[in-house]
C-alpha cells in the first residue's frame, strides 16, 4: 500500500478527533520508523479499493505499539476496527509478542471501549501538551535550537516511569533524532 493512500485514510480518520491530526508526506515518512512499523502484523479494511479502517502497529523486540488506529467517519460502528484489531493481536501473539501498547485520549470513549474489549487493560494516564507551531521559527522561546542528541546508553537509568514507545531512545535514533 503507498504511504500516500495511507496518509490520506488517516487524516480522513483523525479530522473530527478531539485533536484533529493533518500528515504531510515528511511527518508520514518520519512517523513510522521512528516507531517501527510492522508492515507484516498491520491491518487494512478496503471498501471500493480505498483505505477505510487501519491498524498499524510497531515492533521492538518483543513489544508492540500500535502507532495508529483509525476509521473514516462513513465507515465507523460496522466492526472494523474491532475485526482489525483482532487479527493484529492475533499476528502479534503468532510471531511471540509479549505486550501490546497503546494511547488513548481520556475523552475517547469508544476508543477506550474497544481497546478493553480486545483485552487490554489502562495502566496510566499521560498528560498531553501543545507546543506553538515550531516550523514557524528557527528557534524555541530562549533561542534554543532543536538538534540530534547523543544519549547516553545508561539514560534509562534515569527514567522514573518507561517513556511511551515514540518518545523512548530507540525511537529517536530509528529517526535519525538522536545519536
Amino acid at each position: 500500500m503507498p504511504l500516500k493512500t495511507l496518509r490520506l485514510a488517516m487524516n480522513a480518520a483523525f479530522a473530527d478527533y478531539a485533536i484533529p491530526m493533518t500528515l504531510d508526506p515528511d511527518t508520514l515518512a518520519l512517523m513510522m520508523p521512528m516507531r517501527g512499523l510492522e508492515t507484516c502484523a498491520s491491518r487494512l479494511a478496503l471498501a471500493d479499493g480505498a483505505v477505510v479502517a487501519f491498524w498499524l502497529p510497531g515492533l521492538h523486540d518483543r513489544r508492540a505499539y500500535l502507532i495508529s488506529s483509525g476509521t473514516t467517519p462513513g465507515f465507523r460502528r460496522q466492526g472494523s476496527s474491532r475485526r482489525l484489531g483482532c487479527a493484529v493481536i492475533g499476528s502479534l501473539r503468532a510471531s511471540g509478542v509479549e505486550t501490546l501498547q497503546s494511547e488513548v485520549l481520556v475523552k475517547n470513549a469508544r476508543a477506550r471501549g474497544l481497546y478493553r474489549g480486545l483485552g487490554m487493560a489502562e495502566v496510566r494516564d499521560i498528560d498531553g501538551y501543545t507546543l506553538p507551531d515550531l516550523k514557524a521559527s528557527p528557534g524555541l522561546p530562549g533561542g534554543a535550537i532543536i538538534e540530534s542528541a547523543a544519549l547516553p546508553s545508561d539514560a534509562r537509568d534515569l527514567w522514573d516511569l518507561t517513556p511511551s514507545w515514540q518518545n523512548d531512545s530507540d525511537s529517536l535514533r530509528a529517526a535519525g533524532l538522536a545519536a
